[in-house]
């Protein structure tokens, strides 16, 4: 079972802000100073010896005083890492007024009054644990080598003593690559006892790069800039490329003499950490007095992988563009416990990598011999390979007859290697003399369990080395935009491998039941979403979708009812794509997230019409989550053992699975548009809000919400959610008859903490248990749902919106003219019975706030009328929805109304509000579906049938068409001759074409309507005589003043609570 810290604090979402980082840093920026101080004089000065020429050889700090001002951090990302500990990334920069004094024989004293140092740094905070302090050890490390720049004084400034900076700075930059850089990780342990095993995390894998080319030296640079060659001293240079990534040893290509157009073909490989790690191809004109730069390229793993694996860099010198461009190749090869990876056919060549050997040294036990003489280390070889940990000698608080060494080494394997099957040798010395040994075979370590094998080696006597080896083979992941095989549509997710299929009378290639996370299933039942484990063994069929989520229907007035599961699985959550066949370069993206009352429904919606009204011009993707109270228990025991809000996590987890595979499928990840109805409007809200509207546009760019639905939201730990927690533990029989306190011993045995039973409970009993709890809530509404959780979902809807701390840029927002019919009672007669059913619905309410209810929703007091005609309202003038709909009047018409303002409409104008002309430069759109009887959910039609069904040609090309501007251009505005109906000839101006976005100052509103020569009630009109009645409105005073109740509704936000 996860550690529940991680759930809560992570959720692969961002953490604290950096604020609250940088208070920290502040406090102990002294402590900091002097440990680093410290550490600098001990690592730094003995290297000036054997790296500085003459005098300077005996270069030493007089004075290290690294001064007040503390590092600045930024930009900071909270994530879970592979050992279920916390990742922490984040921009570190520190401007600092040092005073620094250096020394040496024969020289005058010079100093350091200016450090400038900035990177991206990289903390791993693990294991977690239940103890103080609750963190076993932090690893730190630069993403990739930071900047570092010094400011001398003294003789160095005066004399400009180029020697000095560029070695001082060199030394610094290499004690900090080689400890602090990826793929190196410098370790604090916090707790003496946390297991190093469990603290680190592996290398992702291989990236091959191939220098191609370099072209166009002898043209002039664009802008004025200067010729890349003007000041050298021969017209055509000597040139090759130094490559680097991260602290990895730098590999320098052949020299092409005498050419600007040179070409290499070469490749190397590169183990990599993060895929934020750079590529930096540095290029070199070699000369007899010193080689000259040329100019530098710099692209990143993740840039790499989205262009495809080929890009054309262009070259910078003196942070200034220079001519001339470098054309490389990269291919990315993902680490996996795969022993076939280490025989593949890529691999065998010129000494590419196929894997990797990764050695944990975490001490040693039971050595013999006295304490004052004991220098004890370990020695690992590998056939020519050799490694060797610090060598400890014994001191206060140390336990030299049991050392600590927390060490770790990391070795390539070619296939040659793989091939020869030499074992792994593992030495314990005892400063130079060999105490004991023991060889551990390749055979054994591929044949075990995850291909790792440790962790104790006993070397004879009663002594042990505590170590591991870890095999892990390189497989090759598709990268390129279009390249899935034409005939087999196979897309390898590295995970597992899927085989799509194209419907050809549409144009698109398919693929169903794609997984996205692993099965929620035994200890991950409640937790948070996991990433899918390895399952390459054949190729998946993707023509099938997956399994539905288990049903959990809303109440009413029939009772508990049998819920249809047919199909249904906890094991549920899969995707489907929808991709434009033959596309050859990146498309924008829709995310459909489902509706049903966070309880019912799926995510088989077929795109394929909405995709083909809009010329194939995006990738469409339908996801799946958890339902009911497997995506929606929560109670305080599930927000420490678990996880609560889990469906809304798995939907972040899919749009994360989006960002890291859609180019797979002709995708591009930085233009996504998540769109969703009802409770998958609802979603999207929350997507919007995520973290607190702290994600910008990291996972997408475009909210489209359609009837988003706010229930109550209550705190996680609220009476609301708990007496559902508590009702589904009785209904699934952990309550052994009646709720007792935990460990009571009965007649019935030793009573089993709720949230454990629940989790051991077999599928079935708890399918039956979620679908009966849910029909015996509120009429109209389901009993789990979403919560205020201060991590995920910080705040209320009404609060967070009206800050505008929103994620993304855009939004189109809308709502239905009569959104509450089907949840509410339609027996409401009188006022008295408007009144309860007020009572009722919010039990929070004091008799002034239903007496305010009754203020903003007027009415003469008389009971409902049968015989009263039912008609839709125009909106902006004659009767309102206060009183009077296509479905209802009167007090049954009011109580419709006010349910679906609260619940439906007045979240839309929030939203909107929220981002209009938000901070980040992005607009809102609102409109309205008024279809009569324009019911809740009747508006999906409008967007995902052919058109012709059950709308009109017209209306359902327009409006599928205003959902497929605002994907492709993020903008919904439709052409005239669209928004006045394609059939049609007698083309006008419309407010379609020219759709303004909304503001609190101009709340523009487009209203969706039609004519229909005949319009029963309960039906839609798709007469092909209708015609489309598309107008702007004022979205504030429709409807008798929507604008000024959703007001209301915001400022009693807190007691609905929503």
């Amino acid at each position: 079972m996860s550690n529940p810290i991680v759930d809560k604090l992570t959720a692969s979402g961002p953490g604290e802000q950096a604020k609250f980082l940088n208070d920290i840093v502040i406090q102990l920026w002294p402590n900091i100073t002097a440990y680093t101080s410290q550490m600098v004089k001990d690592t730094v000065e003995p290297m000036f010896k054997t790296m500085l020429p003459g005098p300077l050889k005996t270069l030493h700090f007089v004075k290290l005083d690294l001064g007040h001002v503390p590092l600045i951090i930024s930009n900071v990302l909270t994530t879970k890492s592979d050992t279920g500990g916390i990742k922490l990334d984040m921009n570190v920069s520190w401007d600092g007024k040092c005073d620094i004094e250096l020394d040496a024989d024969m020289m005058p004293a010079l100093g350091v009054e200016h450090v400038k140092l900035y990177g991206r740094l990289s903390i791993l905070l693990g294991p977690l644990t239940n103890a103080i302090p609750l963190i076993g050890a932090a690893q730190i490390a630069f993403v990739n080598p930071p900047i570092l720049k010094l400011d001398f004084t003294g003789a160095a400034n005066v004399a400009d003593f180029s020697i000095v900076d560029d070695t001082v700075r060199g030394i610094l930059l290499g004690v900090i690559n080689s400890m602090f850089t990826l793929p190196n990780r410098f370790l604090v342990k916090l707790d003496a006892n946390a297991d190093y095993f469990k603290t680190y995390l592996y290398p992702l894998g291989v990236i091959r790069v191939t220098v191609e080319k370099a072209t166009d030296f002898a043209q002039e640079a664009k802008g004025g800039a200067k010729k890349l060659f003007s000041k050298l001293t021969r017209a055509s240079p000597d040139c090759y490329f130094k490559v680097d990534v991260g602290a990895e040893p730098t590999w320098k290509t052949g020299t092409k003499n005498n050419t600007t157009n040179p070409a290499w073909n070469e490749t190397h490989d590169f183990v990599v950490s993060d895929l934020d790690q750079c590529i930096k191809l540095d290029m070199q004109d070699e000369d007899v007095g010193g080689d000259d730069e040329v100019g530098l390229a710099v692209t990143t793993v993740r840039e790499a992988l989205l262009a495809g694996g080929r890009q054309e860099l262009s070259f910078t010198k003196k942070d200034q563009p220079v001519d001339g461009k470098i054309s490389i190749l990269t291919e990315f090869h993902y680490f996996e416990p795969s022993a076939t990876s280490f025989s593949a056919s890529e691999h065998k060549s010129d000494g590419k990598l196929c894997g990797l050997a990764t050695i944990l040294i975490a001490g040693a036990y039971g050595i013999k011999g006295q304490r004052e003489t004991l220098k004890p280390s370990v020695k690992v070889t590998y056939g020519k390979e050799s490694f060797q940990t610090a060598i400890k000698a014994d001191a206060p608080g140390t336990d030299i007859n049991n050392p600590a060494f927390d060490q770790n080494f990391r070795i390539p394997i070619t296939s040659e290697m793989a091939s020869s099957g030499q074992a792994f040798r593992f030495a314990l010395l005892d400063g130079e003399k060999e105490v004991g040994a023991v060889e551990v075979p390749w055979a054994d370590i591929a044949g075990a369990e995850g291909m790792v094998l440790g962790k104790r080696f006993e070397i004879g006597g009663g002594t042990f080395i505590n170590g591991s080896v870890k095999l892990a083979g390189a497989a090759k992941r598709q990268t390129t935009y279009g390249s899935n095989s034409s005939s087999t549509l196979e897309v390898d997710l590295g995970y597992s491998v899927y085989q799509g299929y194209s419907n050809s009378s549409v144009g698109l290639d398919i693929y169903k039941g794609i997984r996205f996370a692993a099965p929620p299933i035994g200890n991950l039942r409640f937790q948070a979403p996991r990433a899918p484990v390895l399952n390459r063994s054949s190729v998946v069929d993707a023509s099938q979708h997956g399994p539905t989520c288990p049903q959990s229907p809303s109440s009413g007035n029939a009772g508990v009812k049998p819920a249809n599961q047919t199909g249904a699985s906890e094991d549920c959550l899969f995707l489907n794509v929808f991709t434009p066949s033959g596309a050859t370069g990146p498309l924008p993206v829709y995310v459909w997230i489902h509706g049903g009352g966070y309880g019912q429904g799926n995510g088989r919606q077929d795109l394929t019409a909405f995709i083909n009204t809009n010329d194939n011009a995006f990738v469409g993707v339908a996801i799946q989550y958890r339902l009911g109270a497997f995506g929606f228990l929560s109670s305080d025991e599930v927000f420490r053992k678990g996880a609560v809000n889990a469906a809304i996590l798995d939907q972040f987890h899919a749009l994360q699975w989006v960002q890291e595979y859609i180019h797979l499928f002709n995708g591009d990840p930085s233009r996504v548009t998540i769109s969703g109805e009802s409770a998958g409007g609802g979603s999207v809200m929350l997507q919007d809000m995520a973290y607190g509207g702290s994600l910008e546009t990291q996972l997408f760019v475009n909210s489209i919400v359609e009837s988003p639905y706010l229930p109550m939201q209550y705190n996680y730990n609220d009476w609301a959610p708990s007496q559902a927690y508590y009702a589904f533990a009785a209904a699934a029989g952990c309550t052994g008859g009646g709720i007792k306190p935990v460990g009571n011993n009965g007649t019935s045995g030793f009573t089993q903490p709720i949230f454990e039973c629940l989790v051991a409970s077999d599928s079935a009993t708890l399918i039956n248990a979620s679908a009966t709890v849910s029909q015996e809530s509120s009429y109209g509404t389901w009993a789990f749902l979403p919560v205020t959780d201060g991590i995920f979902v910080q705040d209320l809807p009404s609060r967070q919106l009206g800050r505008r701390k929103v994620n993304g840029l855009n939004i189109l927002s809308g709502n239905n003219a009569n959104e509450g019919v089907g949840f509410t009672p339609q027996d409401i007669i009188t006022q008295d019975d408007f009144v309860a059913y007020l009572k009722r619905t919010f039990p929070l309410f004091s008799q002034n706030d239903i007496d305010k209810i009754l203020f903003y929703y007027p009415s003469n007091g008389a009971p409902t009328d049968p015989s009263s005609t039912e008609y839709a309202t125009a909106g902006d003038s004659g009767p309102t929805a206060l009183n009077q709909s296509s479905v209802g009047t009167g007090q049954q018409q009011r109580a419709d109304n006010v349910y679906a303002e609260t619940t439906f409409v007045c979240p839309s104008y929030w939203l909107a509000e929220a981002y209009s002309g938000n901070s980040q430069g992005g607009n809102a759109w609102k409109y309205q579906f008024s279809v009569a009887p324009a019911y809740h959910g009747g508006d999906v039609m409008g967007y995902y049938n052919d058109p012709g069904v059950y709308f009109s040609v017209d209306f359902i090309t327009a409006f599928q068409r205003i959902f497929g501007n605002f994907v492709v251009n993020s903008n919904p505005s439709i052409s005239n001759q669209i928004a006045t109906g394609v059939t049609q000839t007698n083309v006008t101006t419309n407010g379609a074409s020219a759709w303004p976005a909304y503001s609190v100052a101009d709340p523009a509103m487009l209203d969706l309507n039609t004519t229909c020569p005949q319009v029963y009630k309960g039906t839609y009109c798709n007469s092909t005589i209708s015609t489309n009645t598309f107008r702007l409105v004022d979205a504030y005073t429709w409807e008798g003043g929507r604008g000024t109740r959703c007001d209301f509704w915001k400022s009693v936000g807190e007691i609905v609570p929503e």
